[in-house]
């Protein structure tokens, strides 16, 4: 029943997705907002939904 939570995580798995080859800078960045979600593994998951 999380509509906006879904409706981010597509957002945000594009954006992923449109940087898919970004720099290690970058990827610490992604990793981090991974780390603060609390659900690395499951967003993963998500994104590669």
């Amino acid at each position: 029943m999380d509509l906006q939570s879904f409706k981010k995580s597509d957002d945000l798995s594009t954006w992923v997705d449109s940087k898919n080859k970004p720099p290690i800078f970058q990827k610490k960045v992604i990793c981090g907002i991974e780390k603060v979600i609390g659900m690395s593994k499951e967003f993963r998951r998500l994104t590669r939904c």
